[in-house]
């Protein structure tokens, strides 16, 4: 997918000049109510770029599907800090473009899952969770979402997030149980 990353970041019209060490800076979350809003091109370029590497970061990069992921709760409103946001997360693509993914197995019969949830970070102060599952070589499953309801605490946060993680666990338990062996 590196062709598809390298069209993400020529079509941007970003000017990305730099490379970064991360996808995001710790102010992910922060919304600035009054940046302006993007118009015309920037807008539906905004919407294209951010679609591109939400398909890459949910099948191949795993490592930025958190901004990914929020980036897509901003593209019917995205503003200038957004795309500011987006700039750095094709910042980080580009010095990580030649970024390997590896994945492996120490037994297909022991299927691991990581869940976290942070709460109330998303400006409606909705939580948003985390997690990944894999067979303790390179996750193959990956989940980045805002969460549907508000939580009154981070224990809450934390627990609504394990469980939606865990109904994708009780859907890959299912498929592993019945898959087709050749």
């Amino acid at each position: 997918m590196k062709d598809y990353l390298q069209e993400s970041i020529d079509e941007s019209g970003l000017n990305v000049m730099h490379e970064a060490a991360t996808p995001a800076k710790g102010s992910l979350f922060d919304v600035d109510s009054e940046s302006p809003l993007l118009e015309g091109e920037e807008f539906d370029t905004f919407q294209s770029v951010v679609a591109k590497l939400l398909y890459v970061a949910t099948r191949a990069r795993l490592d930025m599907l958190l901004p990914v992921a929020f980036l897509c709760t901003r593209v019917t409103k995205s503003t200038k800090q957004d795309q500011t946001k987006l700039k750095r997360v094709l910042e980080y693509v580009k010095g990580s473009i030649d970024l390997l993914y590896t994945l492996g197995a120490e037994s297909l019969n022991k299927v691991h899952s990581w869940v976290d949830a942070a709460y109330a970070v998303h400006p409606d102060m909705k939580s948003h969770t985390g997690g990944i599952t894999s067979f303790r070589l390179g996750g193959f499953m990956g989940k980045s979402t805002k969460q549907k309801y508000n939580t009154k605490s981070s224990t809450e946060a934390e627990l609504i997030g394990a469980s939606d993680y865990l109904q994708n666990k009780i859907w890959l338990k299912l498929f592993m149980k019945h898959r087709v062996t050749r």
